[in-house]
């Protein structure tokens, strides 16, 4: 018989199991049912303490003043999180990103993800000013800049900023002043056409207007990973609660501890900007479930407030160096981690070609690779193809245009780097080919960066997985190998100082609580001597 999506929740609702809950649980439960209309509570939820569980239980004790027919709303992070959340909260929950409720919302006419190139080609002359005045848009309307309430101006001086501090690509020969105008000019013109709109837009214009008559308002809003919010999803999030005159209940739930998406927008502060912006009551979950007893003490070493649960195994931290790294001895489901790709893929390259089947977590690296290859070798043919002195004069001028934006440098690097090792075992498994071109090159590659790189909805568990640790996020391994714990925090963050470092040490953390009964640092001092090459 056929059975519907409605009836598959109902049926996981109703077969909600009996959680024995904590003391830091309970408090949280009691807090969230004693809540005043327009009262907010916010779940401090540090690494393997059951976020999740938490709160979704919590969505059982809202206060009973709330009518019967309450409209509830669970703002998940991504489309898989809100996704996954939809089997396990009650049928009367909907679960949803800010995107996908700013799209209800503002309800465009059409959607094109192209909507900025588009513009780009009609509004700016100039063609190498087109790329970086599209990148430097997105991040504008993620930081919500001209939109009542944003810390974001749209005034010159605040382009401006905004190239330096994320690190927005461009050609050196021009000034931060032309990036920034045509940014601006380009901006305009995106709000102004409203006959398409691309994702950005949706939450952009969802910030700035809000919802319009007619809109039946939420009585309580969770918002988890509330530490990953931009600045444009806290002004959503305000225009929401203005719709119900501020009488919606809202819980935040998230680790401020985690908040590592800061090049997105997110600023490392944002939980506890929202905590002050909503006068939220904090309460905290700090019993971690995942993590063996001597892990949680590394961790305490960034984040005293985390410990193990009553009765956790004593588990096992080491320290290695990487010439006592051998893939081989390590077992079939291990993850590799590491805060930069090009070690990683070095590594997992390193692993198949010696025959062992490994996996890295993230297809976006195909993309990162092909077309970091593709800049480089374009004028590239035939023998000199294998002369691979061409990725020496490209770091060269990578230093040399973008030594002015730290952030940038950082990724471009890694961008080279990684290339390089894809491009290094290609010539080793192809030891007398002579290609044509790239293109024909790549013919090769393609197939070995598709059995090489997964999601993770597809790892591979017979495999050794390596992944980055921003990718690791949300995940966890009995085994973690912690490589080149030295890279953090990097170079080019030291320079930068402020939110840059704060955020290295949560990606330290991160990697740290991602192991549940091993963790291995494989230590790799020659990464302090590459500099920036790292």
């Amino acid at each position: 018989m056929f059975k519907s999506k409605q009836d598959d929740r109902f049926a996981a609702f109703r077969a909600r199991k009996t959680i024995v809950h904590t003391n830091e649980q309970k408090a949280i439960y009691a807090k969230i049912k004693a809540m005043a209309p327009g009262g907010c509570v916010g779940i401090i939820a540090l690494a393997g303490t059951g976020k999740t569980t938490t709160a979704v239980e919590s969505l059982h004790h809202l206060p009973d003043w709330l009518p019967e027919n309450k409209r509830v709303i669970y703002l998940a992070f991504g489309r898989d999180s809100a996704e996954d959340i939809k089997g396990r909260i009650p049928p009367n929950v909907e679960a949803s990103t800010f995107h996908s409720l700013a799209s209800k919302i503002v309800k465009p006419r059409g959607m094109n993800k192209g909507k900025l190139w588009k513009h780009a080609g009609l509004v700016i002359s100039e063609y190498k000013l087109r790329a970086p005045a599209v990148a430097l848009v997105q991040k504008a309307k993620n930081l919500a800049v001209g939109i009542e309430g944003s810390p974001y101006t749209h005034e010159l001086s605040t382009w401006v900023e905004m190239i330096q501090e994320y690190g927005i690509r461009h050609k050196n020969n021009y000034k931060p002043e032309q990036v920034a105008r045509a940014g601006m000019l380009l901006f305009d013109k995106t709000l102004e056409d409203l006959s398409e709109m691309d994702f950005d837009d949706l939450l952009y214009h969802a910030a700035k207007h809000g919802p319009g008559k007619g809109f039946r308002t939420f009585d309580a809003i969770f918002v988890d990973e509330a530490q990953d919010t931009n600045p444009t999803q806290i002004l959503f999030l305000d225009k929401l609660l203005d719709a119900t005159n501020n009488k919606a209940v809202l819980v935040l739930i998230g680790d401020p501890k985690q908040a590592i998406f800061g090049w997105r927008g997110a600023g490392v502060d944002a939980f506890e900007v929202m905590i002050d912006r909503y006068n939220a009551s904090v309460l905290a979950l700090t019993t971690t479930w995942r993590c063996a007893t001597s892990i949680v003490r590394e961790a305490q070493k960034l984040v005293p407030d985390i410990h193990a649960r009553e009765g956790a195994p004593e588990g096992v931290v080491e320290h290695i160096t990487i010439a006592e790294f051998d893939p081989a001895q390590i077992a079939d489901g291990d993850v590799v981690l590491c805060r930069n790709n090009a070690p990683l893929m070095g590594a997992a390259l390193e692993t198949i070609s010696s025959g062992r089947r490994a996996c890295v977590l993230g297809r976006d690296l195909k993309k990162v690779v092909t077309d970091t290859l593709n800049e480089i070798l374009s004028d590239v043919y035939g023998p000199e193809l294998r002369n691979t002195s061409y990725f020496d004069i490209a770091h060269a001028v990578i230093t040399e245009e973008c030594g002015d934006r730290p952030v940038l440098l950082d990724k471009r690097h890694d961008d080279l780097w990684t290339a390089r090792y894809v491009w290094q075992i290609l010539l080793k498994q192809y030891p007398d080919k002579v290609w044509r071109g790239y293109i024909h090159a790549l013919e090769d590659l393609n197939p070995m960066l598709d059995a090489l790189l997964a999601d993770e909805k597809k790892q591979d568990k017979s495999s050794l997985i390596f992944c980055s640790i921003h990718r690791s996020k949300g995940l966890e391994w009995e085994t973690v190998w912690y490589l080149a714990p030295e890279l953090l925090p990097s170079r080019n963050a030291k320079k930068l100082g402020g939110w840059h470092v704060d955020q290295e040490i949560n990606l330290d953390y991160v990697a740290r609580t991602r192991a549940k009964t091993r963790l291995v640092y494989v230590h790799d001092k020659s990464v302090l001597d590459e500099g920036d090459e790292s």
